[in-house]
């Protein structure tokens, strides 16, 4: 079966969906006709529901307002979705050279699944590499 080169994939957990996010998909929307966020979780992270990070990013104004853009949960794996679409890209975002060297690690273990895909890499802007789901979480709970 042929792959589909004019849709990509843009898996993570999204806790926060944030301005980085939404940089990235802009990027990407230059070369891909209908960009797939995949809402996934990941057991080393302590992700709220996956239900409640779906539907915050589904009832986003910039989803809303564009509608190449779909969501989608993933509670498997993302090279399941991938296969499920007929995708043949996966979009990731990079901000530091640790990103780069777990984003290396991750293109190594999809690529012992499957060969028949490749990840984009989008760095991110300047403006941008602070923010972080992550950084967000730690911000808020100190507010708290």
């Amino acid at each position: 079966m042929l792959k589909n080169y004019n849709i990509a994939i843009y898996p993570g957990t999204f806790e926060f969906f944030h301005d980085g996010h939404k940089s990235i998909i802009n990027k990407a929307m230059k070369l891909f006709e209908i960009i797939y966020i995949v809402v996934s979780n990941n057991e080393n992270k302590n992700s709220s529901h996956i239900e409640i990070r779906y539907n915050n990013i589904i009832n986003s104004n910039f989803v809303k307002n564009n509608k190449n853009i779909k969501v989608i949960k993933n509670e498997g794996l993302t090279i399941d979705i991938l296969n499920m679409l007929n995708c043949y890209y996966i979009i990731r975002g990079v901000r530091s050279i640790e990103d780069f060297k777990y984003e290396m690690s991750l293109y190594d273990s999809y690529k012992q699944i499957s060969v028949d895909f490749e990840i984009i890499y989008f760095l991110s802007d300047e403006s941008m590499r602070k923010i972080s789901s992550s950084s967000i979480l730690r911000s808020n709970k100190n507010e708290n």
